[in-house]
């Protein structure tokens, strides 16, 4: 059987035979993958109905950001446990009873 006579069979079964290529001994096929990442054999004229697929579901969010490195009024700083722990922290005076850096200063100590 010659070349073109297996893909005239090809194409009486249906299949979307391309291209012929004599030099090579090949018959090609055309073929398409949807979005969802499988691929179909598909005249490329069908492309567009045979090959859209479902879009992959979107990944989850990602973890919240992690809480500000900075005081800011009205809202706790970073964690800490001495007045230590806040002095490199922007906006912050020191650690509050609360175990957060705050931009609250202390009042000062009467005696």
């Amino acid at each position: 059987r010659t070349l073109t006579e297996m893909a005239d069979d090809l194409r009486t079964a249906g299949f979307p035979v391309f291209s012929v290529d004599d030099i090579h001994s090949q018959i090609e096929l055309s073929a398409c993958a949807s979005n969802d990442g499988k691929w179909k054999l598909a005249p490329v004229a069908d492309f567009p109905r045979f090959c859209k697929g479902d879009v992959p579901p979107k990944p989850p969010p990602g973890p919240p950001p992690p809480p500000a490195h900075v005081c800011v009024p009205l809202q706790h700083g970073p964690p800490c446990k001495t007045d230590a722990d806040c002095t490199d922290v922007p906006q912050c005076v020191r650690c509050a009873h609360s175990g957060f850096c705050t931009d609250v200063k202390l009042p000062p100590l009467l005696f």
